[in-house]
């Protein structure tokens, strides 16, 4: 805001460009199938103090993805007092599309408690990375918008409209999207949350 200030632009008109009236307009979000479980899952390894990786992909959606469901994680840890540890992965471009057996060696490695991997616009196709996480005691919640393919994980649960045949309208959403309704479905089971962050 201040940038386009100072080069001379009304701040008036800024605010009421910039300004998105979303919490008068915002359409349902907590209306994707398992988003509500998925909210569960999280809100329990909060609660437990468990170390949470995020997961996502170098593109722009991937990237937005993972930014957003982190930051929402992130504010309900800081403001829970909660001991949990977040971290956030974006693989570089060599490193190929979705987990990878790589990094899941490593996070089984590294496992010394309850572990959550939450996937971010990916997931969706990595059945034996997902399958080694879950037989090395880590839990996986996967948040996708890709059609499956085949390959989609088992004894997992899955937020992808194309997946569960959820609505139509959902099916139209990117990952980021995705991320975004269940950051705020989870964010609603949070009071002390601070709502203007």
């Amino acid at each position: 805001m201040n940038l386009l200030v100072n080069r001379g632009y009304n701040q008036e008109l800024i605010e009421t460009l910039l300004s998105t009236g979303y919490s008068e307009t915002m359409p349902c979000y907590n209306d994707l199938i398992n988003v509500e479980v998925g909210a569960d899952i999280i809100q329990s390894h909060i609660a437990n103090n468990s170390t949470i990786y995020i997961f996502g992909d170098y593109d722009s959606d991937g990237i937005n993805s993972t930014y957003i469901l982190g930051d929402a994680i992130n504010h309900i840890i800081y403001y829970t007092e909660s001991d949990a540890q977040l971290s956030l992965k974006v693989p570089e471009r060599h490193e190929g599309y979705g987990l990878n057996m790589d990094w899941c060696k490593k996070i089984v490695a590294e496992n010394n408690g309850d572990t959550l991997v939450i996937t971010v616009d990916n997931g969706i196709a990595q059945d034996k990375e997902v399958a080694f996480l879950l037989e090395n005691d880590i839990d996986v919640l996967i948040t996708d918008h890709h059609t499956p393919n085949g390959h989609t994980p088992a004894n997992v649960w899955i937020i992808d409209a194309h997946y569960n045949n959820d609505n139509e309208d959902n099916k139209g959403l990117c990952g980021a999207g995705v991320a975004f309704k269940l950051a705020m479905t989870l964010l609603d089971r949070y009071e002390e949350v601070n709502s203007d962050d």
